[in-house]
């Protein structure tokens, strides 16, 4: 029997004033699945990542997460339903030490365990206890806990990396979206960073939609790879599919392989 799909899209199209950024986007990923998404600079990748998240508003088309229509849902109801993401740029609280930046990615439970503690409900001591097992673990798993008690501006970019994978899966989303999550990483930090991402995901039925330019991490650890080029899906399949794809090959494996 066949995974049921976590997210999907259904002729998404976005466009700024005469500018397409989108073209009938239709994309399926199962849950459960660990899915690449490639393509050269500009390709809408990031604003695909917008418009799934509820970020951007696209112009047609629909998004369906996990048998709701998010479509012209606001980010914050979206995130609710079991949504999280992380951005290329590092949005994290610089004056709160690495902890207190995990402990609030779990904003949900904590909410609720201080509605628990007003209303005197035994559960929300527990709560609280859970969470703190659930960061503990994750600065052990992302090597953290020696900068636990420092403040994240104090931080090395690539720990700043790590450090906001660690947030993006404390909130134990269905649906994780992550935008260049190795950038700034060594090979070995981003290698090592996106196989226990995957671990941790599989561990809790995690469904991953990650952009990122490293083939060699995408070829090893995606599951199926979908690769846009000029605001359209050119091409998708397993890593091994993709790479003799002709059209992935001319619009961005060709570069890889040259730059490399």
């Amino acid at each position: 029997m066949q995974n049921k799909q976590m997210i999907s899209t259904q002729g998404l199209s976005l466009q700024f004033g005469g500018l397409q950024a989108l073209q009938q986007i239709s994309l399926q990923v199962p849950a459960g699945e660990f899915r690449g998404l490639i393509g050269p600079n500009g390709a809408g990748k990031t604003t695909l990542i917008n418009c799934l998240s509820g970020a951007i508003k696209p112009s047609s088309g629909s998004i369906i997460f996990d048998n709701i229509d998010v479509s012209s849902m606001p980010p914050h109801l979206i995130s609710h339903l079991g949504m999280s993401r992380s951005f290329q740029h590092v949005q994290l609280f610089g004056n709160r030490n690495v902890r207190d930046n995990i402990l609030i990615g779990m904003h949900r439970q904590i909410k609720q365990s201080i509605a628990g503690q007003i209303l005197g409900l035994p559960t929300s001591r527990r709560a609280e206890r859970e969470a703190g097992v659930i960061a503990d673990e994750l600065l052990t798993r992302f090597d953290l806990h020696d900068v636990a008690h420092l403040s994240a501006r104090q931080l090395p970019y690539g720990v700043l990396k790590r450090l906001d994978l660690a947030r993006a899966l404390s909130a134990r989303p269905k649906l994780l979206l992550l935008d260049e999550p190795t950038s700034g990483m060594s090979e070995q930090e981003a290698t090592d960073s996106i196989a226990l991402l995957k671990e941790l995901a599989r561990k809790d039925g995690m469904t991953l939609i990650v952009i990122e330019h490293n083939m060699r991490i995408m070829m090893n650890l995606a599951d199926r790879i979908t690769v846009l080029h000029l605001g359209r899906i050119i091409a998708e399949g397993s890593p091994q599919e993709v790479t003799r794809d002709p059209a992935a090959i001319e619009a961005y494996l060709g570069e890889e392989s040259t730059d490399a």
